[in-house]
């Protein structure tokens, strides 16, 4: 297997030509790429019987009653808002941020093999492909298999997020594949390579940590050396006899 420091020596090799290029598809990806989150919680309904029940008491009571029930439609309001917010950051996660990112690993691994700049066209390739329907499919389907194994217990849940992780460049080489297809060659091409992609990322961290000091901007330079490093893990164990 190839050393860390050979894949980043590769990463760098690369980059040489299209730093700058890789640094928009990367600023893209995150730009386009997020979702929120958050809890669908609402309490309007709670509001309103508070407001038919206020007491015909002393006008302090009333207006004691009056303010809490208003606090309590604010309330519902803003956690209305907030689900709203997480609903469609949920969408615009699946049938766009995760398109984007495939094509933003097509990107990378053409890029490095090419050693030149791809084209920034790649990063919507998904988009245009003819399968963009599967590749939302099957993105969703990763993500929604390891936020149930995160559910059931965390570790498992990492454990699956690299297993699974290579399925955005499975999808960047062939978007019409099936995910249950897709998920099983990750996982099988992930195989004995769990930790040593995991050592990979955490090399990067005193980068990471150098550019978050940098007002946090530094972190988006790192990010196409990153990038890179990975699309060339992933190349290298393409290069495994019998990995697919």
């Amino acid at each position: 297997m190839t050393t860390r420091a050979e894949l980043k020596r590769r990463a760098l090799d690369g980059l040489g030509n299209h730093y700058w290029s890789a640094f928009l598809v990367c600023l893209i990806a995150t730009v386009l790429g997020g979702a929120g989150g958050g809890n669908p919680l609402s309490g309007i309904s709670g509001g309103k019987k508070i407001l038919n029940s206020g007491s015909p008491g002393g006008a302090g009571s009333g207006h004691g009653d009056i303010s809490f029930s208003v606090g309590v439609a604010i309330l519902g309001i803003l956690l209305m808002v907030i689900a709203t917010m997480w609903v469609l950051g949920i969408l615009w996660g699946s049938f766009v941020g995760n398109v984007i990112r495939v094509g933003s690993c097509r990107y990378f691994v053409e890029s490095q093999e090419l050693k030149r700049s791809a084209g920034l066209g790649l990063v919507f390739s998904g988009f245009t492909r003819g399968n963009y329907l599967n590749v939302v499919k099957v993105m969703f389907m990763k993500g929604l298999f390891e936020t149930l194994w995160t559910f059931l217990l965390i570790i498992p849940g990492i454990i699956k997020s690299y297993e699974y992780c290579l399925v955005p460049y499975l999808l960047a080489e062939t978007p019409d594949l099936p995910y249950r297809e897709a998920l099983r060659i990750s996982t099988q091409m992930m195989d004995g390579h769990k930790w040593r992609l995991f050592v990979l990322e955490l090399s990067f961290l005193g980068w990471l940590l150098l550019g978050g000091m940098l007002c946090g901007l530094g972190v988006f330079f790192v990010h196409p050396y990153q990038s890179a490093t990975i699309a060339e893990f992933y190349l290298d164990l393409c290069r495994v006899p019998g990995q697919r």
